[in-house]
């Protein structure tokens, strides 16, 4: 997936995390904070924590 470092201040919702252990349930949701030079997807999560998406490893959908 290729991301675009304009996604600031979108929401994104977990379909399915790359890890064995997630620690955000599918479905979680939250506001994207920034996308680093490695494409890393930074959230504030509504769940009150913060995790980063890995593009092409992490599932997730950006809502419009």
């Amino acid at each position: 997936m290729s991301v675009d470092k304009s996604l600031r201040g979108k929401r994104v919702e977990v379909i399915e995390l790359g890890s064995k252990k997630p620690r955000l349930p599918k479905g979680s949701q939250g506001t994207i904070r920034h996308v680093d030079e490695f494409g890393t997807v930074h959230v504030d999560w509504d769940e009150e924590c913060w995790l980063g998406l890995i593009p092409d490893y992490d599932k997730y959908k950006i809502l419009e």
